[in-house]
């Protein structure tokens, strides 16, 4: 089975898989009516790296016209992918 907790109080969502563990999935929810609208607009899916370039380095072998991350306003990485349906996609 995989295990699903909440970590801490700061993000709406759940993590599944082992907590001490570095590839486990974080499934974070944004409420507007907590922190406000998002400033990049609506994203259906955000995904957490470990290493935003690299990842950019991968997908572009099989999305040529990816743009390259860019640095948020926060200071973290984040690189912005629409899939064939238009959904948004985003990798912190």
């Amino acid at each position: 089975g995989v295990d699903i907790f909440v970590d801490g109080e700061n993000y709406d969502g759940w993590n599944l898989g082992e907590k001490e563990s570095q590839d486990r999935i974080n499934i974070w929810i944004w409420d507007e009516n907590k922190w406000g609208k998002s400033n990049k607009g609506y994203v259906t899916l955000v995904l957490d790296s470990e290493n935003v370039q690299e990842a950019y380095e991968r997908l572009k072998l099989i999305i040529p016209d990816i743009e390259p991350p860019i640095k948020a306003g926060w200071g973290g990485m984040e690189l912005k992918i629409t899939d064939p349906d238009g959904n948004k996609i985003l990798i912190l």
